[in-house]
C-alpha cells in the first residue's frame, strides 16, 4: 500500500517553477528597496547636511541618476561578459556588489562616497536584473509567462510601496545610517535563496520531478523561435533580435515608461512634503499609494496578457499610458493637495502597468539563448535614457518650479502612448518573408 501512495504522489508534477518565481520576486523586492531608499533619505535634512548637498536639487537628483546610468551600462555589457557563469552565479555575483555598495553607504561621510556606492549598486543590479528573464525563459513554459513575469515585476511595486514607510520609521527611531544596516541584512536573504535553492535549468534541480520536467520541456518545445548555438558570437546573438523593429519599439516604450517611473520614485516624497505641505506621516502614506496601486494594475495586466491576444493587450496599454499623462496633468493644476497626490498615484500606476508585458513580448520574439543579452540591451538603453529623469526634474526644481518637472512626465506619457499604438498595428516580415501581425 505504501508503494501505491508513493506512485500517486509521483504522478503529480512538482511546483519548483512556482518556487523559482517566488525567489525571483524576493530578489527583485530587495533590489528595489536597496535602490529606492535614497528617495526617503533626500527628504531627511540630516542626511542632506551630512553629505553637504542641502538646498542643491541638481546634486540630489544625481544620486539616483548616477545609479541608473551605471545600471544601464552594466545591463548592456554585463550579460555578454558573464554569460559563461550561468544565471545562478551571475545573480549571486551581482548581489555581492549590492552588499559592497551598502557597506559604503552606511560608512559614507561625503557626497562622493554616496555617489560611488550608488555606482557599485547600479553595476550589481545591472548584472543581476537580466538574469531574472533568463530564469523565466529557462523554467517557465510560454503559456505561463504572463503571470510569471508579472509576479517578479510586482516585487518592484511592493518594495517601492513599503520602502518609504519602513525607511522613514527607521530614520525616525535611529537615523539614516541604520536604514543601510537594515538593507544589508535584507540583501542576504535572496543571496541565500538563489545560491542554495535554484539551478540554471529545471533538469538540474533535484526537487523537479519527471512530470514537472516533461511539462516544462513540452511547453518550451512548442516555441516557434529558432535556438542559436553556444558557438554563436555576441554579434550573432545581437543580430538575432537587433534587426527586429518590434524589439526597438519595445525599447522606446520601456524608456518612456521608466522616465515617468523614476521621476515619480525620486521626487514624489519631497514633492509631497515641500510643494504640497504634507507632514512626515502623511507623506509616508501618500508616497506609497502609487506603488500599492500599480501592484494591482500589474496583476491585471499579467492576467489579461495570458487571456487575450498580444495586439489587444498592447492597445489597452496604449490607452492606459495616455490616461496616465492626463491624470498627472490634472494633478499639477488642481489645488486640492490630497486629490493631487491620489491622481499622481493613479497616473504612475497606469503608466507602469505594462512593465511585465514588455518582457512577455520580448520573450515571444527573441531566441532563448539571447534573452539575457536582449534583456540587457533593453534595460540598459531604456535606463540610460530614463536615468536623466531625476536630474532633469532636479534642474527644473532648482529653477523654483515643481510643476515643470511633472509636465515632462506628461509629455513622456503622451509620446509613449503613440509608440505603443504603432507597435500594436505594425506588420513585419517573418523568416519566410510573409506579412504577420504583432500578435
Amino acid at each position: 500500500m505504501s508503494n501505491e501512495v508513493i506512485d500517486t504522489k509521483q504522478s503529480k508534477p512538482t511546483k519548483q517553477r512556482a518556487f523559482l518565481a517566488v525567489t525571483i520576486f524576493i530578489g527583485v523586492f530587495v533590489a528595489y528597496m536597496d535602490r529606492s531608499n535614497v528617495s526617503v533619505l533626500i527628504a531627511d535634512s540630516k542626511f542632506l547636511n551630512d553629505m553637504g548637498i542641502a538646498g542643491d536639487p541638481f546634486k540630489i537628483g544625481m544620486i539616483m541618476t548616477t545609479f541608473l546610468i551605471a545600471y544601464g551600462v552594466a545591463s548592456i555589457i554585463g550579460p555578454p561578459l558573464i554569460n559563461f557563469m550561468g544565471p545562478r552565479k551571475a545573480m549571486v555575483f551581482g548581489m555581492v556588489l549590492w552588499l559592497v555598495s551598502l557597506v559604503l553607504g552606511v560608512t559614507a561621510f561625503t557626497f562622493t562616497t554616496i555617489i560611488i556606492s550608488r555606482i557599485i549598486l547600479g553595476v550589481g543590479e545591472g548584472i543581476s536584473y537580466p538574469q531574472s528573464a533568463v530564469y523565466i525563459k529557462n523554467w517557465i513554459p510560454p503559456q505561463e509567462r504572463g503571470k510569471a513575469n508579472t509576479t517578479w515585476v510586482i516585487g518592484q511595486s511592493i518594495a517601492l510601496a513599503v520602502t518609504t514607510p519602513i525607511i522613514a520609521f527607521i530614520i525616525a527611531i535611529g537615523g539614516w545610517r541604520e536604514s543601510y544596516v537594515f538593507l544589508i541584512i535584507a540583501t542576504m536573504i535572496p543571496m541565500y535563496l538563489f545560491w542554495f535553492h535554484t539551478t540554471d535549468k529545471p533538469k538540474d534541480h533535484k526537487k523537479v520531478n519527471k512530470q514537472e520536467l516533461e511539462y516544462i520541456e513540452e511547453g518550451l518545445a512548442k516555441e516557434p523561435i529558432k535556438e542559436i548555438t553556444k558557438e554563436d558570437t555576441f554579434k550573432d546573438k545581437f543580430l538575432s533580435f537587433g534587426g527586429k523593429f518590434r524589439y526597438w519599439l519595445l525599447v522606446v516604450w520601456f524608456m518612456l515608461m521608466n522616465f515617468t517611473s523614476f521621476g515619480v520614485q525620486t521626487w514624489l516624497p519631497t514633492y509631497l512634503k515641500e510643494a504640497r505641505g504634507f507632514s512626515w506621516a502623511e507623506m509616508g502614506f501618500l508616497a506609497s499609494l502609487p506603488f500599492i496601486f500599480i501592484m494591482f494594475f500589474k496583476m491585471i495586466a499579467g492576467w489579461v496578457t495570458d487571456k487575450t491576444s498580444r495586439r489587444a493587450i498592447v492597445i489597452i496599454l496604449s490607452g492606459c499610458m495616455l490616461l496616465a499623462a492626463g491624470l498627472i496633468f490634472v494633478a499639477v493644476t488642481i489645488p486640492n493637495n490630497y486629490v493631487a497626490a491620489v491622481l499622481i498615484a493613479f497616473g504612475y500606476a497606469f503608466s507602469g502597468m505594462g512593465n511585465g508585458v514588455v518582457f512577455v513580448l520580448m520573450q515571444d520574439i527573441v531566441p532563448a539563448r539571447t534573452v539575457g543579452t536582449a534583456t540587457g540591451v533593453l534595460t540598459g538603453l531604456g535606463l540610460l535614457f530614463s536615468s536623466l529623469s531625476p536630474m532633469i526634474m532636479g534642474y527644473a526644481i532648482s529653477l523654483g518650479n515643481y510643476d515643470t518637472g511633472l509636465y515632462l512626465l506628461v509629455a513622456s506619457g503622451v509620446i509613449g502612448s503613440v509608440v505603443i499604438f504603432i507597435l500594436s498595428f505594425l506588420k513585419v516580415k517573418d523568416e519566410n518573408n510573409e506579412k504577420i501581425e504583432i500578435a
